[in-house]
């Protein structure tokens, strides 16, 4: 199980997610302990805190730090993608990164079926569409907002996964996404609730539902700061992530909202 909260604009993103449950096939967390990730993009820098309560109660989590010299919209879209459980609602795929908008478009070929077809009590447009991260097939619901009301994603060997892995033979990955759930808020149609089903061949079978509880546009809390790290437990591990995806080896504090080094200096590192 996961709850997450997501705020998000043009440029930056938020992302808070609890997970418990067996998070894997040796990972069990209770829902009154469970792993805390929480991730933040401010547009020029990027910030994942974790913090696992298998751990001692002393441990108060680690924060990354990576710095960018200009603007990597990515990082945006692989935080709305990859750790938030309700990104099919904002038109992303498991390991896919980009929007599917931005994948069609961009596709090496795409096409509109001749004929609609019926999910639920709606027609909808058929987009088929192959790109360098697999084939797409997606409903796009006309009476919905045009939302997403059905979609597949298929990887075949040589496709790439969101890492840019590319797939070798003997391998494929397909992604469901389907009984998706509208409602209105504001005047505009929102996808609050669906399945996802992905399976990696000789590998994996997830399957998941999510909803949506809560939908604000322009929330109070949309602030500057909002996309800045918050909340830390003073005592947590700050590490700098290089340009080459390697945590540097200093070892930094966390404390009341700023990152110390050992001699209990603040580190002004933007």
């Amino acid at each position: 199980y996961s709850i997450a909260r997501v705020l998000f604009d043009e440029k930056r993103a938020r992302s808070s997610l609890v997970m418990w449950g067996e998070i894997g096939p040796t990972v069990h967390y209770e829902k009154d302990k469970p792993y805390d990730k929480r991730l933040w993009w401010d547009g020029l820098a990027y910030y994942s805190y974790d913090k696992s309560n298998l751990e001692n109660e002393s441990y108060k989590g680690t924060l990354k730090i990576k710095l960018y010299e200009s603007d990597h919209i990515n990082i945006r879209e692989s935080i709305l993608e990859g750790y938030t459980p309700c990104s099919p609602a904002m038109g992303y795929l498991p390991q896919t990164v980009n929007r599917i908008d931005k994948i069609i478009r961009n596709a090496d070929s795409a096409r509109i079926r001749e004929k609609m077809e019926a999910i639920v009590n709606s027609e909808c447009y058929v987009i088929e569409a192959k790109a360098p991260t697999g084939h797409y097939t997606v409903w796009i619901d006309p009476d919905h907002g045009y939302n997403i009301a059905k979609a597949e994603l298929k990887k075949a060997p040589g496709d790439k996964l969101a890492n840019d892995y590319v797939l070798p033979e003997n391998d494929s990955l397909n992604i469901i996404l389907n009984n998706v759930k509208f409602d209105k808020i504001n005047e505009m149609w929102i996808p609050m609730e669906a399945d996802c089903v992905t399976e990696r061949e000789n590998l994996t079978k997830e399957s998941y539902h999510y909803k949506i509880t809560e939908f604000v546009f322009n929330p109070k809390d949309s602030e500057p700061d909002s996309f800045s790290p918050a909340d830390i437990p003073d005592g947590a591990r700050v590490r700098f992530i290089d340009s080459n995806d390697l945590l540097l080896p200093e070892r930094y504090t966390w404390n009341d909202g700023k990152v110390i080094d050992t001699n209990g200096k603040e580190l002004n590192f933007r």
